[in-house]
């Protein structure tokens, strides 16, 4: 967009700059928080879950409900990798890349509540179920797994409640986090386990009758 302007009988035009457009940030921006990110990476992730924090990056920078412009370049790579850190429970004391969020906000000298804050904008812009691929690990997919026996049961593979537990003994608000989050991919679950049911009940078929009731 750009404006035009008199001066001594000539028309100037001045590019105005739209701060809400991501191209603008592509270049610039990210490339530091890409640049910080990476100094944490290097020293406390392996190359997996260095590729899931570049994809993680990909998604944030893509999102028109983020504003690269709203905070600094510490506080945006740090917020991104503790969302990872969140939704790869790396914060369970026994996950093989355990680091805790003292570890990110000292490494970016960045404050805690600001951090979560940031972590908590990024993820409901982003909407993230638990297990999604692009930035979850195969472990973590596969807590989420379906199994079906051979009566006809369909089983979820979840094995999260461990890892709730452990986390709780270093960050109780972050094992709140995790449980909320467990909590509504179970339901999510039940839904579609739901609309299973009732097609199977339309074309009479009894082997998945009574799923439901492995819940509860």
């Amino acid at each position: 967009m750009c404006k035009v302007f008199k001066r001594q009988g000539k028309n100037i035009k001045v590019e105005r700059m739209n701060t809400n457009s991501p191209s603008l940030y592509k270049k610039t921006t990210i490339e530091e928080i890409r640049e910080n990110m990476q100094i944490f990476t290097a020293k406390y992730f392996d190359g997996i879950l260095t590729e899931l924090s570049e994809n993680l990056l990909r998604v944030v920078q893509k999102n028109r409900r983020l504003n690269f412009f709203k905070g600094s370049v510490q506080s945006w790579a740090a917020a991104i990798i503790y969302t990872l850190a969140r939704f790869n429970f790396l914060f369970d004391k026994d996950a093989p890349n355990h680091i805790t969020p003292d570890m990110i906000c000292n490494h970016f000298s960045e404050d805690a509540i600001k951090l979560i804050k940031r972590a908590d904008q990024i993820e409901q812009a982003c909407d993230f179920e638990l297990g999604n691929p692009v930035i979850s690990l195969k472990t973590t997919m596969s807590m989420f797994e379906l199994f079906t026996t051979s009566s006809g049961f369909i089983i979820p593979k979840f094995s999260l409640e461990s890892s709730a537990e452990n986390i709780e003994k270093i960050n109780p608000a972050e094992a709140k986090w995790v449980k909320k989050k467990f909590e509504r991919k179970i339901k999510s679950v039940k839904a579609d386990l739901t609309a299973k049911l009732k097609q199977a009940a339309l074309k009479k078929n009894p082997p998945v009758k009574n799923q439901l009731e492995l819940f509860g």
